[in-house]
C-alpha cells in the first residue's frame, strides 16, 4: 500500500508532483516513518536520492508547493490513502501519462 499510497493517480513531472509525501506532527506518525524509514517524506526521497533515510525529516521544507500542481505533504498516512482512493478511477503514475484536461504529455 504505501508504494501506491506514494504515487499512484499523480501525473506530474516534478519530485512535488509526482508523489505524496507524509509529514506527521503527531509521536505515532513519527515512529511510523521511522520504521518505514522515512520513506513517507517522498518526495525528499525523490528530490535529494543520495541522502541516508535519518536526513530525510530534516528536509522537509523542500515539500512545500512552490508551482501549481505540486502535492503539500499530508498529515498522516490516513489522508493519503483517502486521497489515493479518490484517484483509483485513473491509475496514473509518473508524467509520461497525458494531462486529461489537454491530453498532451506533460
Amino acid at each position: 500500500w504505501r508504494k501506491y499510497i506514494e504515487h499512484v493517480g499523480l501525473s506530474g513531472h516534478t519530485a512535488k508532483s509526482a508523489t505524496r509525501s507524509i509529514v506527521a506532527d503527531t509521536w505515532s506518525g513519527r515512529l511510523l516513518s521511522l520504521t518505514l524509514l522515512h520513506e513517507p517524506f517522498h518526495g525528499v526521497h525523490h528530490l535529494r536520492a543520495g541522502l541516508p533515510h535519518t536526513e530525510l525529516p530534516r528536509h522537509a521544507a523542500l515539500l512545500v508547493p512552490t508551482v501549481e500542481g505540486e502535492v503539500a505533504p499530508f498529515p498522516n498516512y490516513r489522508s493519503a490513502l483517502l486521497d489515493l482512493l479518490r484517484n483509483l478511477s485513473d491509475p496514473r503514475s509518473g508524467s509520461h501519462w497525458p494531462d486529461p484536461k489537454t491530453k498532451s504529455i506533460l
